[in-house]
């Protein structure tokens, strides 16, 4: 059973439609994602922008996940792609294709700032010797096309501040921060129009080692997720004045409980709507993950997950192995393996096939429809609704032994796949695997957030620090186990499940801040 997750009061959820916010279904979203972290010119120029390019990254991914294709059409830009001459010219022939039932939607991390002319954001190519000349001024390229533009829905990120040029330049009268009265004029552009930017005039935009991101922009991803509940209005909604709230809050409890920095940063909103607007519907699922089945701190960004079962027996018992001939392989050389894959190629093979004809008759599809590869004790199998693999391995603790891992990816969810994987695949699978591109916590930290949670909802904590591994089991049997060397988050249970029921279980958990789990692969 998944863990209990806390619902919203019945009373919060009532809607009054008196306090509705304005929706708005785009034909089209139109998005412009630019993160510069590096630049060009390592001598003389400017200072990199710790982690814009995982920032523009995670905000073009989050918009995937909101806006689905066909419906999205993004151009996403990141260090030397983003040049003062492919910026330009990239980003006003999308503006000038607009069209009134659209949606565009703006991003921008990196080094910004107000000079003489107005407010500016550099490029891959921008030199600080030669700023005027490699800069683009947001007037040029965003404010002015937009209001000749027939968009009429708009929204902006910037997530910038004009920290670190004085390094270079050594002069904050000439290079200071943005200039606020000018971004104002972003509100005219659009009959509803919003400007979000990371900090006011006169401040800095910090990043931090720990969210491996922008402080701000850590905080929009989680805010437009659906994970943040502080961000949802009780109609289930990230609106624009519920979003501006949020960041204004969240930002300084930030800095000011987890960082060390001693300067202030409050976020700004420039909103220019009749009433509060709808950015995007929380699904109601989405929202109902509860403190228990929370992990999304303990590593930001997911890149992959996947059901795994993993069968241990020993080469003896194969078919393929012939005990007048054969004997049991006693080390790990390179012949011991090649002999155990040769062994499981016929088994591996075989099922494989068996899985092949079985999908093209559940899923009623054709040879063209269904991929497969196999050879030397591995396989595949990819189809429109899911990725199937199987590795063969030799047991690293005992060499006369073998594992075969078999994994499967989703690519769809929708309920009438899923009970046609639960067919094909019945109670095959013993844990889910989430894969991160690293681990927020130390492994000291891991354990003291594990021990909360059993103190919090009972459980018990297991810490292997000789293995760099943590697990916590809950109430319901379940475990999570957190491998440091792998960036692997595993969640077990006893005996062996089917997709339906996983897909159960995940749903009470929240990993990363896309919300709970998806299972969803590329």
């Amino acid at each position: 059973m998944p863990p209990q997750t806390k619902k919203k009061p019945t009373a919060i959820k009532k809607k009054d439609p008196a306090t509705l916010p304005i929706t708005w279904v785009a034909k089209r979203v139109v998005a412009f994602v630019v993160g510069v972290e590096n630049y060009r010119e390592k001598t003389g120029g400017l200072p990199s922008v710790p982690y814009a390019r995982d920032d523009a990254g995670a905000f073009a991914e989050l918009l995937g996940k909101i806006y689905p294709a066909p419906s999205l059409r993004i151009e996403v830009m990141l260090d030397r792609d983003a040049t003062h001459a492919s910026l330009k010219y990239a980003l006003l022939e999308t503006i000038r294709g607009l069209q009134p039932e659209d949606l565009f939607i703006f991003y921008y991390a990196g080094h910004g700032y107000h000079c003489a002319g107005g407010n500016r954001i550099t490029l891959w190519d921008t030199h600080a010797h030669h700023i005027s000349d490699t800069t683009l001024l947001l007037r040029d390229i965003l404010l002015d096309p937009l209001a000749k533009s027939s968009c009429e829905h708009a929204l902006a990120f910037i997530d910038a501040c004009a920290s670190g040029f004085e390094d270079v330049i050594g002069s904050r009268d000439v290079f200071s921060s943005m200039d606020k009265r000018e971004l104002e004029e972003f509100l005219s552009s659009a009959r509803y129009s919003a400007l979000f930017l990371s900090c006011e005039p006169g401040q800095k935009s910090y990043s931090s080692p720990t969210l491996h991101h922008g402080i701000w922009t850590h905080f929009l991803i989680e805010a437009l997720s659906g994970v943040a509940d502080d961000a949802i209005t009780s109609s289930d909604h990230v609106t624009d004045t519920s979003l501006r709230d949020y960041l204004a809050r969240a930002i300084p409890q930030f800095i000011t409980q987890h960082t060390q920095i001693r300067d202030t940063q409050n976020p700004i909103a420039m909103i220019n709507a009749t009433n509060s607007f709808a950015i995007r519907t929380v699904p109601e699922e989405q929202a109902g993950v509860g403190p228990e089945g929370d992990f999304s701190t303990i590593a930001p960004k997911i890149q992959r997950e996947y059901l795994e079962r993993t069968e241990h027996n020993w080469v003896k018992s194969l078919p393929s192995f012939n005990k007048k001939i054969h004997f049991e392989p006693d080390n790990h050389g390179q012949g011991a393996r090649a002999f155990i894959l040769g062994l499981l190629e016929p088994k591996v093979d075989d099922e494989i096939q068996a899985l092949y004809e079985k999908t093209k008759a559940q899923f009623g599809l054709r040879r063209r429809d269904v991929r497969t590869t196999s050879g030397g004790g591995q396989a595949s199998l990819d189809t429109p609704y899911f990725r199937f693999t199987i590795e063969s391995q030799q047991n690293s603790e005992d060499p006369s032994g073998f594992l075969l891992v078999r994994r499967l990816e989703l690519r769809t969810s929708a309920p009438q796949h899923i009970a046609q994987m639960d067919k094909l695949f019945g109670p095959m699978f013993e844990s889910t695997v989430v894969q991160f591109d690293h681990v927020a916590v130390d492994f000291e930290a891991l354990v003291e957030f594990f021990e909360d949670m059993a103190d919090d909802y009972g459980g018990d904590v297991k810490d292997e620090e000789q293995k760099d591994r943590v697990t916590f089991t809950n109430t319901d049997g379940i475990s999570i186990c957190v491998d440091f060397d792998s960036h692997c988050l595993t969640v077990s249970w006893r005996g062996w499940q089917s997709v339906g029921d996983i897909l159960e279980v995940m749903s009470g958990f929240r990993f990363g801040p896309s919300g709970p789990s998806h299972l969803l692969c590329g």
